[in-house]
């Protein structure tokens, strides 16, 4: 114990107060303050308040001009410490609670919208050729509604639905971000640290000078649950209880009222009879009462009319026509063809990787790693004109088996050529001979998926020309087909909307449009500029450099390796992934970013970063860095009691932080978290190359 037996310049020949963090300690410090009481040793008394300050700067590593000052500090550092414990359950609750009425809000919302457009049906005698057969309204095929009358009823019933989902929605969302709120502020002078102060000092106040002393001890040897000290002694009180973080959320939350609570009414009748206007109302309040609720009920419809409006019409008639699409989805039906997990390549090609098959005897149904659905067949099915499936017993040129994909998020079947070659030079030399053939009676049949895009080929949009040049430059260059989303060759950079262009032996696909980059092309050589003229990269024979103006400069690829960047999200990582030059995931010859950080709590999106980051570490990715590690600001989210000289070379750095306490590993940034996670790997990092290295 640092203090022990320490009587030098002590009169009184009392040692001082001792912190051994335990319940020994807190004991033995109680018996001292019981023997001066008993003694009247009040210059003993007067000096353990300076022992409790220094204590308290050794602590939190800052220093006072006072003991008050200092108790009070420790006060809201106590507090706030116990709230970020507690509130974490409560975050989750209340995150849970807003996501599940989100999904509720966004079913009805859809549900809505499928009865406006009956309803437009109706009002022009359309009553038995409904457009939305195929479609269902809580399992009730649309069609089936065959008067306003009827349709009113469903209407209002779903509108109450939408109402208490909305509200609740909006309620607990606020609520979560409140939460959120008190539980990672690191000003102590806001309002609710402030208020847990005042119920510490209360509880503080109740007490004489030498009771004072003994709890002040008490705290700073962490006698908190479930530590305790014996029956008759003073023990430290906790204010920030999950019950009480969560009540102050629920009083102190922004975000007012919903328009669809009930008490918007009470809201809008308010302000009505605050500015006075009631008084000068025939009806007095009971007239105001009723203008509040008929501008509520204006604003209600506004904000519904907005939302419908929002719905995209055709993604909901694609997303309703894929449940009623026949051949194909009879055939994929998980009680004929049982799904299981099964771990394979088809074709062997390690772009093709899935995670679970069935089959029915006759045809395969494979789930893939990225969520597509693909099927196989020994006869062809050809898609027809409204995107069913129907048998077609012909062959089809070099194919023994014939393949189908749905795309993760899509809502229809394509043709899938899937050939055993992984050379896209080969694949769309082949394809241009099957859609010249076909020409005239299949335009479009012929799907090729390239990365997360479907290119359609035809005879006259796919030229030799084409694939040479695809083989010479790696690159090539897409444009919309009018009145389709599939994507077709131009010849000309200023027409393209996307490009593919090789990476090593990867593609990076890159979406002009979305992005806004501009894409100039010479010779060999792709840039890609910003809308004001700047180079953002370029890619020379595979080989892609990044112009990063940040920590270690320019990003140059290594075009047989997937080349991993980790750092901080906001103003770092984010402004690359924007670019639309990155992937998530396996990309050798290209970047590969994690993306926005995603989960429900803290703990599922570590869970979820650290997994990205294995595979990182198992397929031997270049590790490189975009943020100093040195920076304790990268690092440590939440800094306080956090040692700043361990950041002074990357060997102290890295001791510090495999030997963080648990505590203290909660306190890490995702970054901070990467960066510890993959010293415990093995990893060093070299500040030349700026890169975490074996």
């Amino acid at each position: 114990m640092a203090n022990c037996c320490n009587t030098e310049n002590n009169p009184e020949n009392l040692p001082d107060i001792s912190f051994g963090y335990n319940i020994q300690a807190a004991l033995t410090a109680h018996a001292l303050i019981q023997q001066a009481r008993d003694r009247a040793l009040n210059q003993w008394f007067d000096k353990q308040h300076t022992v409790l300050k220094n204590e308290i700067e050794k602590q939190l590593f800052k220093s006072f001009t006072s003991y008050n000052e200092a108790r009070n500090t420790y006060f809201k550092h106590f507090e706030a410490e116990v709230t970020r414990k507690h509130s974490r359950p409560i975050s989750d609750k209340y995150q849970s609670r807003y996501l599940d009425k989100a999904n509720s809000k966004s079913i009805s919302i859809n549900n809505l919208k499928l009865l406006q457009l009956r309803e437009n049906e109706l009002k022009v005698g359309n009553i038995n050729n409904s457009s939305y057969a195929n479609f269902t309204f809580n399992g009730t095929p649309i069609n089936q509604i065959k008067s306003i009358t009827q349709l009113q009823t469903l209407w209002n019933n779903e509108l109450t639905s939408f109402s208490n989902a909305y509200s609740g929605y909006h309620n607990d969302y606020y609520t979560y971000l409140k939460i959120r709120q008190v539980s990672s502020d690191t000003d102590y002078n806001n309002p609710y640290i402030l208020e847990l102060l005042n119920k510490q000092l209360a509880n503080y106040n109740q007490y004489d000078r030498w009771q004072q002393l003994n709890l002040m001890q008490s705290y700073l040897n962490k006698i908190v649950p479930p530590l305790a000290l014996p029956s008759g002694y003073i023990n430290p009180k906790i204010f920030a209880s999950p019950e009480y973080i969560e009540n102050y959320a629920l009083k102190n939350r922004d975000g007012g009222v919903s328009v669809f609570d009930d008490a918007y009414i009470d809201v809008i009748f308010g302000q009505i009879v605050n500015s006075g206007v009631a008084n000068t109302l025939p009806g007095g309040l009971q007239q105001a009462h009723y203008i509040a609720k008929g501008r509520t009920e204006n604003l209600r419809k506004e904000e519904l009319n907005k939302l419908l409006g929002q719905v995209n019409e055709e993604s909901l008639i694609l997303q309703q026509f894929n449940n009623s699409q026949t051949q194909l989805e009879t055939l994929y039906n998980d009680n004929k063809i049982r799904l299981k997990p099964n771990i394979g390549k088809i074709n062997n090609r390690d772009d093709q990787k899935y995670t679970h098959f069935g089959t029915d005897g006759v045809y395969g149904v494979y789930i893939m790693e990225d969520g597509s659905r693909v099927m196989s067949s020994p006869t062809q099915l050809s898609l027809n004109a409204t995107g069913q499936l129907v048998a077609q017993f012909t062959a089809e040129i070099g194919n023994s088996h014939y393949w189908y994909i749905k795309l993760e998020g899509s809502n229809e079947w394509a043709n899938y050529l899937l050939k055993s070659s992984t050379s896209l030079a080969d694949e769309l030399r082949t394809t241009a001979l099957l859609s010249a053939q076909a020409l005239g009676k299949a335009i479009g049949k012929y799907v090729l998926p390239v990365e997360d895009i479907k290119i359609l080929l035809s005879g006259t949009d796919f030229e030799g020309q084409q694939v040479s040049r695809y083989q010479a430059g790696g690159f090539l260059l897409l444009t919309i087909v009018p009145g389709s989303k599939a994507l077709k060759i131009v010849g000309n950079a200023a027409d393209a909307v996307k490009v593919v262009v090789k990476l090593g032996s990867n593609n990076l696909v890159v979406d002009t449009v979305k992005t806004g980059l501009k894409i100039v092309t010479d010779n060999n050589i792709v840039k890609f500029l910003s809308q004001t003229g700047n180079e953002i990269a370029r890619i020379v024979n595979g080989v892609m450099t990044f112009k990063y103006a940040g920590f270690g400069g320019n990003i140059i690829t290594n075009p047989n390796k997937t080349t991993t960047l980790i750092g901080k999200w906001e103003g770092y990582l984010d402004k690359i992934w924007e670019t639309g030059l990155a992937k998530h995931g396996s990309n050798k010859g290209g970047l590969n970013i994690l993306g926005e950080p995603f989960g429900s709590n803290v703990a599922e999106i570590w869970a979820n970063n650290k997994t990205w980051l294995d595979r990182a570490i198992s397929r031997g990715d270049i590790i490189r860095a975009t943020a100093n590690p040195l920076d304790i600001n990268n690092v440590f989210h939440i800094k306080i009691g956090i040692d700043p000289t361990k950041f002074t070379d990357i060997n102290t750095l890295k001791n510090y932080l495999l030997n963080l306490t648990p505590e203290k590993v909660e306190q890490l940034g995702y970054y901070g978290r990467e960066i510890r996670h993959l010293f415990q790997n093995g990893y060093i990092f070299n500040s030349t190359t700026k890169q975490f290295i074996k």
